[in-house]
């Protein structure tokens, strides 16, 4: 059976890719630090792949990471702008 990536994973991914850190993305996201490093150890888990490498000041993204990060990116960018549609179509339902 194939790994589902899940909403949640992608967002905790992309926020700490942005913020270097999993403290700064915490702060972003309001989400508690083991939340999020649990959704990005099943991520990178589930796709097989080093997404980070850790450090003491923070993360940085490995080529794995650099590549899954253009791809998430455009999904929470697409989310976003459908958005307004997809309430419009509820609305009117």
């Amino acid at each position: 059976m194939a790994f589902q990536i899940k909403f949640h994973q992608i967002r905790a991914f992309v926020e700490v890719a942005r913020e270097g850190s999993i403290r700064g993305a915490s702060r972003a996201l309001a989400v508690s630090q083991p939340a999020l490093t649990k959704a990005i150890k099943e991520l990178e888990e589930g796709l097989s792949a080093q997404l980070f490498v850790r450090r003491s000041q923070g993360v940085a993204l490995t080529d794995n990471g650099e590549s899954f990060y253009q791809h998430a990116s455009l999904i929470l960018e697409e989310l976003r702008a459908a958005q307004p549609s997809i309430i419009n179509v509820f609305l009117n339902y």
